[in-house]
């Protein structure tokens, strides 16, 4: 008996412990050019049940982590663990570190996660998230999101780490969060439509998660023909302050006659942990919200209507 526990150890120890050396040695010149920085570290801490990040002090993952107790976006994770199938396609669209990416890895575990990240530094990071926490299944894309393929200005901020959740190819992203302009540079990336990803990769997606400050409107303009076709189940953060009334109404006309839109705020569970319908699993009792009319910052669930139906009268 007493062998048989010690063989279960370790089994479950030793590939862990094996991956996280290959991590480590792998990424070592990368750890080493973040350490050399002034008042900056790293350090590997657990994630979710089985995976692993690696955060640098100062970074916005390790702010709201300590904040959030280890805990990013629960109730839009909560909503992916409802909704993501073993077999599923998935596109996540603006992977940054692989908060998200990680968990649709693991809830798509027979499927495939396409995480599209254009910039440099986050992709370094979300490909060492990945590593450690042994998501196999993830295909890192190195572009943008947008209306047709070109090349674009993206921007970031000089200050590693701090601001990377809010590059875009709106300089007022950064602006809007006390960043000078000083301290934001400029790169060129490749932008390809979704419909083109689509085509070009012979998918049939199922679940696409979206958070790109700002880019939206170009986004959906380039995703007409895969929502059309596919109806993919969305979550996406909806920015206002990028979008006047005409393209909130556009997004709406593209949206609506396949989805019923319902909003999401992030800060609800946080706040009442038990009081939202939510989290017994009825996600199709979110408030209902139209585009047209919403001024404020939100994350939108987009849900097929023949899904939603089908809920409401089972």
């Amino acid at each position: 008996m007493r062998k048989n526990i010690v063989n279960n150890i370790y089994q479950l120890l030793i590939p862990k412990i094996l991956r996280y050396l290959f991590t480590y040695f792998k990424n070592k010149k990368f750890r080493e050019k973040i350490k050399s920085k002034k008042n900056n570290h790293t350090s590997v801490v657990p994630y979710l049940k089985d995976s692993y990040l690696l955060l640098e002090k100062g970074s916005f993952q390790d702010k709201k982590f300590v904040d959030h107790n280890f805990e990013y976006e629960q109730v839009i994770q909560d909503l992916m663990k409802l909704l993501v199938k073993p077999e599923d396609c998935i596109i996540d669209i603006g992977a940054n570190h692989g908060l998200h990416t990680i968990l649709l890895s693991k809830l798509a575990k027979n499927g495939t996660v396409f995480a599209i990240e254009p910039d440099k530094n986050s992709r370094e990071k979300l490909n060492i998230n990945l590593q450690l926490s042994g998501c196999t299944n993830v295909k890192v894309v190195n572009t943008a999101i947008g209306i047709k393929n070109k090349k674009l200005a993206f921007y970031t901020s000089k200050t590693r780490g701090q601001f990377d959740g809010n590059n875009s190819i709106y300089k007022e992203s950064l602006l809007s969060m006390g960043v000078e302009d000083l301290n934001i540079k400029k790169e060129i990336v490749n932008v390809i439509s979704l419909d083109s990803f689509v085509y070009k990769n012979k998918l049939k997606p199922n679940f696409i998660k979206m958070d790109i400050e700002g880019s939206e409107y170009d986004a959906f303009l380039g995703m007409k023909k895969t929502i059309k076709k596919y109806s993919p189940l969305l979550i996406f953060e909806f920015n206002s302050f990028y979008l006047k009334k005409s393209k909130r109404i556009e997004m709406n006309d593209i949206l609506s006659p396949y989805y019923e839109l319902r909003l999401v705020d992030v800060s609800e569970k946080l706040e009442y942990p038990k009081s939202h319908n939510y989290v017994n699993a009825k996600y199709f009792s979110l408030e209902k919200v139209d585009m047209r009319y919403s001024n404020v910052s939100s994350h939108i669930i987009c849900i097929p209507k023949a899904k939603y139906e089908s809920l409401v009268t089972n």
